[in-house]
């Protein structure tokens, strides 16, 4: 059941099975419907879906993302007003945004962000302000891509991991919606051998 304040979120070619996890865990809490575009098959492999299913911690089972490996078969079922997360000055920032509750948010691949020809079909180009710098990353003793030689579209930008702008992006649309609940925080089971 869709609940009033729900957007959606697209995973646009993600290849970390630990972004994906920790993206799923925040979209559950929040209640975002998420959707895969899978090219790569992170999902196919035993060991990237233990990891994701770890990461997630247990929001895969409970609140499983709409997978696909087809870009045609994403697009249909992204329909709505589409919001493409960028790092560009000309984009608009998140707090002067209203997304509803038919509108997607995509966030793109950790190295390449989102492809053209989709940036070009979003309604709105979406970015969450930061200060300015240069932040260059070291190679990584332990990469998302070990058989990717290029550098990140981003090097040295200001730019945020994907499940950390994910989880921004989620929040603020919830704190913003009519009825959320922010002052409580509480478990609706009960504790196990609680009196």
């Amino acid at each position: 059941m869709r609940e009033a304040f729900e957007m959606r979120l697209c995973l646009w070619d993600l290849q970390s099975p630990i972004n994906i996890g920790m993206i799923l865990r925040t979209a559950e809490i929040y209640r975002v419907p998420v959707v895969v575009y899978d090219r790569r098959g992170v999902f196919g492999g035993s060991a990237a879906l233990t990891t994701i299913s770890d990461f997630a911690c247990g929001a895969l089972q409970r609140r499983p993302p709409a997978i696909y490996g087809e870009e045609r078969r994403v697009r249909e079922a992204i329909s709505g007003r589409l919001f493409a997360t960028v790092i560009a000055p000309d984009a608009q920032p998140l707090q002067q945004t209203m997304i509803g509750a038919d509108d997607c948010v995509l966030v793109g691949n950790e190295y390449d962000g989102l492809p053209d020809g989709l940036l070009a079909a979003a309604d709105t180009h979406l970015m969450i302000p930061m200060p300015p710098g240069y932040y260059p990353k070291p190679q990584s003793a332990s990469p998302i891509d070990p058989a990717r030689s290029q550098k990140n579209a981003q090097d040295g930008m200001p730019s945020l991991n994907v499940a950390v702008a994910s989880a921004i992006i989620m929040f603020e649309v919830f704190a913003r919606t009519p009825g959320a609940e922010l002052a409580t925080v509480r478990s609706v089971a009960p504790r196990v051998g609680s009196h």
